[in-house]
C-alpha cells in the first residue's frame, strides 16, 4: 500500500473527529463516529490486503 493512502485516511479521520467537536447538531456525533467507524474498517482492510499481497510475492 502506497504512504499516500494512509496520509487520506489519517487525515480524512482527524476532520471527522474535529466536525464531532465543533458541529452542535442533533445525533451528529453519533453519525460522525459511525463515519468514523466505517473509515477506519476500511482503512483496516486495504493494510490487510496490501500486506497479504506482499507476503505472497515473497
Amino acid at each position: 500500500m502506497r504512504p499516500s493512502t494512509h496520509l487520506v485516511f489519517g487525515t480524512a479521520t482527524a476532520a471527522v473527529a474535529a466536525s464531532v467537536l465543533a458541529v452542535e447538531l442533533p445525533y451528529y456525533a453519533i453519525a460522525a463516529t459511525g463515519l468514523q467507524i466505517v473509515l477506519l474498517g476500511t482503512w483496516l482492510t486495504l493494510v490487510v490486503r496490501a500486506a497479504r499481497a506482499a507476503n505472497s510475492q515473497r
